[in-house]
């Protein structure tokens, strides 16, 4: 395994450690546990490569929607 060292903001890691707790384990478990997730699971440029594969005549490109219909989420 390899060893590396990052700088984060204080606040970011406070949470950090507040959910490896909830979790029973340590700051570089989890931290190394949600890299795992982030690179193993494909995003949406991976199903953009996709789109228009499919030759249906119902299929259509929806509407790009304002960014303020996005949900508000909590800023890490």
């Amino acid at each position: 395994m390899s060893q590396t060292q990052i700088y984060i903001e204080t606040s970011v890691y406070e949470k950090t450690k507040h959910i490896a707790e909830e979790k029973g384990m340590s700051v570089s478990d989890y931290v190394n546990e949600m890299l795992e997730k982030s690179v193993e699971t494909p995003g949406k440029g991976h199903a953009v490569k996709y789109f228009g594969t499919i030759k249906d005549d119902s299929f259509r490109v929806p509407e790009d929607r304002p960014r303020s219909w996005n949900s508000p989420r909590e800023t890490l």
